[in-house]
């Protein structure tokens, strides 16, 4: 009935907020090696129980639970009809399409037989990195099946409108990557995974853009050009100049999707950057001598950018970008390498993931040792933060003073379920009240004592009712998700 309406709201910003990836993509900037996160992945060690990967010496570490889990998907699959569908089809083939009337539950656990199991990740890996699990996904189908193609399908714009930041940060990350050695202390290895999550941080603020035309152009390049006069071996990231302090924060509010995302294609996307600079890379910033676009990133006809045009369609023709690279990036490039460079198995989400680079060549050897230096995917998953802030300190640390995080997720999740739980209630009241005037047709004004209070009487009973159903509601949805390990 009517308190339906804030339960569909609840269940609408549970699933971005909580999901990490269906919406949260979406939300950056607008609104704005131990202790791997495979460790934590409940499903994955029930499956890994009896591998015999996981029963010498050092059985709890994240690689035993990955790598067990790559073992197990050369076994057979013969009793899964789905993984048998999978198993069958060709990567390039449209999966949203075949695998629509498929339980998200029946996607299976093991990677198809002939998968690449060194690039590809499993499911229980993806969705811990997604921050959710199994049950969450199937409870949440509605949310997914409407939100994941559409946020994953603006990949390739999303790349092509925020390229210089993109560039310049997974450059600036991918030469620090390669100075560190591969068998770098655990503490060393932290410092670079800082440095990556800040340089992703900011390649997800979409107004901190170097561009000529914007009044943060002059700041931004002037702390870009201190992180390129840095040497590769320099690992501290610095702070942003002062005068961020003075811009509206909520400008600097970045989705924790945005980050992760980021951070986890730093190395596909930082060769892919290398590649087009070619012969025109050089100690300077150089993108502050490029046009800002007139638009704003624009989705569906609407720029998501207050104070710019909208633009219907991306026009994929940024010939002004070769003033700082010698290649075009071309949407042919993205749209192989979008979402996710083919790391997350087809089919998964009832969507696909893209292609990352040959086999056996040199540009996939050196993307997974680059993200072996990350610990990735170990490393690079959602936080405890639904949206960061420059300032917030520890995870994103990029403006002084700290302020501290904004809200954590389990936060965030007992606020909506109340907030849902009471509007259903205020609604509830209010409906009873209405009908109660109505078949008496009075006005409030029109009531005496005795029918004031038995109006009242009724909209009190009505709103506890309309409580108890939302509460009722509320909690055969709700899903305890994981904390994820603070690194």
């Amino acid at each position: 009935g009517w308190f339906g309406i804030p339960f569909i709201m609840a269940r609408s910003s549970m699933a971005a907020l909580f999901a990490c990836l269906p919406l949260g993509l979406l939300i950056p900037g607008v609104v704005g090696a131990e202790t791997g996160p495979r460790r934590g992945v409940a499903a994955a060690s029930s499956a890994l129980s009896e591998d015999d990967a996981c029963h010498a010496e050092g059985s709890t570490s994240s690689t035993c639970a990955v790598s067990a889990l790559q073992h197990r998907s050369h076994r057979g699959l013969a009793d899964n009809a789905l993984a048998k569908s999978i198993a069958k089809v060709d990567s390039s083939d449209n999966l949203w399409y075949r695998l629509q009337s498929a339980s998200y539950k029946e996607f299976p656990a093991e990677l198809p037989p002939g998968t690449d199991t060194d690039w590809v990740w499993p499911r229980d890996v993806a969705y811990y990195q997604l921050h959710a699990n199994n049950d969450f996904v199937e409870n949440f189908v509605d949310v997914y099946d409407f939100a994941t193609p559409n946020v994953l399908g603006e990949c390739n714009r999303f790349v092509t409108y925020f390229w210089p930041m993109y560039s310049f940060w997974m450059q600036e990350s991918l030469r620090r990557i390669e100075a560190v050695p591969e068998d770098a202390p655990p503490e060393q290895t932290k410092q670079l995974q800082h440095f990556v999550r800040q340089a992703s941080y900011l390649n997800c603020v979409w107004f901190h853009d170097p561009r000529n035309g914007t009044e943060w152009s002059r700041h931004v390049t002037a702390h870009m050009q201190n992180v390129r006069d840095r040497p590769s071996t320099d690992l501290e990231f610095p702070d942003l100049p002062e005068w961020f302090n003075d811009v509206p924060e909520f400008l600097m509010y970045v989705h924790d999707a945005c980050v992760f995302w980021s951070s986890t294609m730093t190395c596909n996307l930082g060769y892919i950057a290398r590649d087009l600079t070619g012969n025109k890379a050089g100690s300077e910033v150089c993108w502050d001598k490029v046009q800002v676009p007139t638009y704003g990133y624009s989705m569906h006809g609407f720029s998501l950018m207050p104070g710019r045009n909208a633009v219907d369609e991306e026009p994929y023709n940024h010939s002004e970008y070769l003033e700082c690279q010698e290649k075009p990036l071309s949407k042919e490039l993205l749209d192989n390498f979008c979402p996710f460079a083919g790391h997350y198995p087809a089919g998964l989400l009832n969507a696909s993931w893209g292609h990352g680079p040959a086999k056996g060549t040199k540009r996939y050897e050196d993307v997974l040792k680059c993200e072996a230096k990350l610990d990735i995917p170990n490393w690079s998953t959602c936080s405890n933060y639904p949206v960061h802030r420059a300032n917030e300190g520890g995870y994103i640390d990029v403006l002084k003073p700290s302020k501290g995080p904004i809200t954590t997720y389990k936060e965030s999740q007992e606020r909506t379920e109340e907030d849902a739980v009471a509007v259903a209630g205020f609604l509830g009241g209010l409906a009873a009240k209405w009908a109660a005037l109505r078949s008496m047709n009075k006005s409030v004004d029109e009531l005496t004592g005795l029918q004031s209070m038995a109006v009242d009487a009724v909209s009190e009973a009505a709103k506890k009712a309309a409580k108890a159903a939302a509460t009722t509601l509320v909690n055969k949805t709700h899903v305890d998700m994981p904390i994820m390990p603070e690194n």
